[in-house]
């Protein structure tokens, strides 16, 4: 797999609580840099691992953060929407709370797709598998996606990811894009899924509650639950 050079330096920020002057720059990896970088994350219990998400698509694996090591760990170049002059792009990404045993990883980007709603750029929570191979690598062809929500606008889209405490999955998603509100999404609840935190059950637990899709996502799509102490019950783009 081949990704090309890094550029941007990759600082990391340090927070001084009774400082002054509020935080001081240090340069965490020094022959380390990338470009477009959005997200950085390991795997739950890891210490000697870091992930890079670009928005252009690319995943980077440090390895090594004494001595560190760069090298691609997956790349999804091809399925993304424009990410150079707007908010599109590869935006997050997660571990699943097993990682060391099932191997899954969840990633949220904007891709092309065709549904009842249209053709054009789309919201993707999609999760993949690691390598039975090679540690080091996702395994791009092991995609299963879970929501494909058609977007009219490119920005304002969001994309990060987490994990619980209660080991459902958070998925942030922004207002859809749009001057000043175009689209209203905001006062809205019973329409999409945009302006909200989704709160989904990745692993169907029994006592979970079926999805409800709307209009403008893929309805086919059931790979995911409902917490079935989720608040508004099903109707709520909110909660999924």
């Amino acid at each position: 797999m081949v990704f090309r050079s890094f550029f941007l330096s990759f600082w990391l920020l340090s927070f001084h609580a009774f400082a002054a002057t509020g935080y001081t720059l240090t340069n965490a990896f020094r022959i380390v840099s990338f470009i477009y970088p959005v997200c950085i994350t390991s795997p739950p219990g890891e210490t000697n691992r870091l992930f890079v998400v670009e928005k252009d698509g690319g995943i980077a694996v440090i390895t090594n953060l004494t001595i560190p090591v760069v090298t691609g760990f997956m790349a999804l170049n091809n399925v993304i929407s424009a990410h150079t002059s707007d908010e599109q792009g590869l935006l997050g990404l997660v571990f699943h709370p097993g990682f060391a045993t099932n191997g899954y990883f969840y990633v949220f980007y904007t891709g092309t797709a065709t549904t009842a709603a249209g053709t054009g750029p789309y919201d993707i929570l999609s999760r993949f598998q690691v390598s039975t191979s090679d540690p080091n690598h996702g395994d791009p062809a092991s995609e299963v996606r879970y929501i494909v929500q058609r977007d009219r606008a490119v920005k304002h889209n969001a994309g990060d990811l987490h994990f619980g405490p209660d080991g459902y999955l958070y998925v942030s998603l922004g207002d859809e894009g749009g001057a000043y509100g175009q689209f209203g999404n905001s006062q809205k609840i019973d329409q999409n899924f945009f302006s909200a935190i989704m709160r989904i059950d990745v692993d169907n637990r029994p006592g979970s509650l079926p999805p409800n899709p709307h209009s403008s996502s893929l309805p086919s799509l059931t790979n995911y639950s409902i917490p079935p102490d989720n608040y508004f019950g099903l109707v709520s783009k909110i909660y999924g």
